[in-house]
């Protein structure tokens, strides 16, 4: 992602997962860290090996660094994707 703003929307998450199954796993989800180290996850669709997410309003809620992470449950097992990190930026509105 080029330059993106912490209130932004508009914006999707495509995480590799490196798994040609993710379309069958039972849950898929994307991991992240907040820049003040709280943690959550939203729920995730697949497209082929990635997982994608469309980030709402109000989603991404503080400038700073951000950490994504693709994740799965497939036949009762856990798969994680590379950590992904991306830095939003203040915008002057």
């Amino acid at each position: 992602m080029d330059k993106v703003y912490s209130q932004q929307s508009l914006l999707t998450l495509n995480l590799e997962t490196g798994n040609s199954n993710v379309a069958t796993a039972e849950v898929k989800k994307i991991l992240f860290k907040r820049p003040d180290e709280t943690k959550g996850f939203w729920t995730a669709t697949a497209d082929g090996t990635k997982l994608v997410h469309v980030l709402s309003n109000g989603e991404i809620n503080m400038p700073g660094l951000w950490q994504f992470q693709a994740y799965i449950e497939l036949a009762g097992k856990k798969g994680f994707g590379l950590i992904t990190n991306i830095n939003f930026l203040t915008s002057i509105e």
